[in-house]
């Protein structure tokens, strides 16, 4: 489905991208430059404006809250997914404004989101690198308390489960 059949007849021609990073995290962590970039690429395809909101602290979010879930100025919001218990989330969806949550949240029911399937991800990689011989695999999953890291360790251990008795997780 095109992005722009998702949203409001009056449009703003605004897309508000929401990321629970500090502005100096943001900037240190390859990823979030990268997202932005194809983002902000696909904004330009269809003559939206991005509009980046760091919330990087609980005052931050309060701050910034009030001015993304007001009714006309974004079209729609992406937004980061977060760590678990984060309730921006939770408050953005009951804002009414279409959203799209990047990475699959810890609550996933009535909320679209688009993900890299984590778990298989992990599980190919380890099973991938058993098959060459190696007996000595970590894993970097993140911070314990997000989805991805949740989904990298589930793959990763079920990758050595199945590899039999010659695997010990320490």
């Amino acid at each position: 489905m095109q992005l722009h059949a998702l949203l409001p007849h009056r449009r703003s021609w605004v897309i508000g991208m929401v990321l629970p990073r500090s502005v100096s995290s943001f900037f240190t962590d390859p990823y979030f430059p990268r997202l932005t970039q194809g983002i902000a690429q696909a904004c330009n395809q269809y003559n939206y404006t991005l509009s980046l909101f760091l919330i990087g602290t609980h005052e931050d979010e309060e701050k910034i809250y009030p001015r993304i879930s007001r009714k006309g100025l974004l079209d729609g919001i992406l937004v980061q997914s977060g760590q678990f218990g984060d309730q921006l989330i939770d408050r953005l969806v009951s804002s009414n404004i279409p959203l799209v949550i990047i990475g699959r949240p810890f609550q996933s029911s009535d909320v679209s989101y688009v993900d890299v399937d984590n778990v298989n991800a992990a599980y190919s990689a380890v099973s991938h690198l058993i098959r060459l011989g190696y007996q000595r695999i970590g894993t970097i999953t993140g911070t314990a308390n997000s989805t991805v890291s949740v989904d990298r360790k589930e793959g990763y251990l079920k990758a050595v489960t199945n590899a039999g008795e010659m695997w010990t997780v320490t």
